[in-house]
């Protein structure tokens, strides 16, 4: 099965960035990947936690390994890319109902069209 294409939102990257599925630093250099489908890398302008210079700085190295790679930055900051809003009373994220819908409604429709 080959996979069309990957959205990754705001990946961060360096040594505290880990793979989601194994929980290992992510590797360094990354392998080579001749055949992949598209990454689309988003990023949200206004992230202080995987801030546009961190996630930049994954782009270029999946690129440089040859993933072939596309780059979007849209207006949102780490929760409002997710559709969602950080609660500092209660110290996680809570599905937004305002402004940040529109910035998740933006990235949706990237994840959307990444697929054809």
């Amino acid at each position: 099965m080959r996979i069309a294409a990957t959205v990754l939102l705001s990946p961060g990257d360096g040594p505290r960035a880990l793979d989601p599925f194994t929980g290992a630093p992510l590797p360094d250099p990354f392998p080579e990947a001749p055949h992949a489908g598209p990454v689309h890398v988003v990023s949200a302008m206004h992230d202080d936690i995987a801030t546009p210079e961190l996630v930049r700085g994954l782009e270029a190295r999946l690129r440089a390994a040859g993933w072939p790679t596309t780059w979007t930055e849209v207006d949102a900051d780490h929760g409002s890319i997710a559709m969602t809003r950080y609660d500092a009373e209660l110290d996680r994220f809570e599905p937004a109902d305002d402004d940040a819908v529109a910035a998740g409604r933006r990235v949706a429709e990237l994840v959307a069209s990444a697929s054809w």
